[in-house]
């Protein structure tokens, strides 16, 4: 269960999921509504986190989650600590237990890739799962191929296809395509050659594409050659 002091976690190191481009600042920046999210964002791009890495272990070991994600970040990043992708690892499960949308992906992509902890693909699965509920749209789409392939559970063409169409509507480019397939093969849903051109003419479209990258920016922190799911 989400308790304030998560979802105030939620908002204060949302900051900290940014990789820093120009995409994904738009994207943050789009989203702000609390100042102090605004002054978090500011102090770290111009670099004022230099010391900050003592006082977050010290804090994340009294158990705040704020500090336990930027460790987390920092250790998966190298930044202003060697990188260490087991100490990542750990840190980001103890935030994604507080529920952090965020942290929860990264769990699924370090189980997904075998990053600081062994393989698992079951595991993988079931933290895609509470990323998805949370409506991460890179996250519903790899829960659709896990459906769609059998990776970390059965082979399941519905559920699959409500994955699909769950990040389809958010903008995101490769689940748009699997719709177009979806209609296109008649996968679970009737055959319907003018609704798969449709979205396959979404997943081209410029909006769509951008979509996509400012998700992928946001969440990707170590991003899968050909996606997250790569053993089809």
């Amino acid at each position: 269960m989400q308790t304030a002091h998560s979802a105030n976690v939620r908002a204060k190191t949302a900051i900290l999921a940014y990789p820093l481009t120009v995409g994904s600042i738009y994207h943050l920046i789009g989203g702000m509504k609390h100042f102090s999210l605004l002054t978090g964002f500011l102090l770290f791009v111009c670099g004022y986190c230099g010391a900050e890495p003592e006082k977050w272990l010290k804090a994340a070991e009294q158990g705040d989650a704020q500090a336990q994600l930027n460790l987390a970040y920092a250790y998966a990043k190298g930044k202003e600590v060697a990188q260490d992708p087991e100490k990542a690892f750990k840190y980001f499960k103890l935030t994604a237990e507080d529920g952090i949308d965020f942290a929860q992906y990264q769990v699924a992509l370090c189980y997904a890739k075998g990053n600081g902890v062994a393989k698992n693909d079951q595991l993988a699965f079931a933290w895609l799962q509470k990323a998805a509920m949370q409506n991460v749209a890179p996250a519903q789409y790899a829960l659709g191929l896990c459906y769609k392939h059998g990776k970390g559970t059965p082979v399941n063409d519905k559920a699959a296809f409500e994955s699909f169409h769950d990040a389809a509507l958010k903008g995101y480019a490769k689940a748009q395509l699997e719709m177009a397939k979806c209609y296109t093969e008649g996968t679970w849903i009737a055959k319907d050659a003018k609704l798969a051109q449709e979205w396959a003419e979404k997943a081209r479209s410029e909006e769509s594409l951008f979509s996509q990258q400012q998700w992928d920016e946001r969440y990707e922190l170590w991003p899968p050659k050909e996606g997250l799911i790569t053993n089809h």
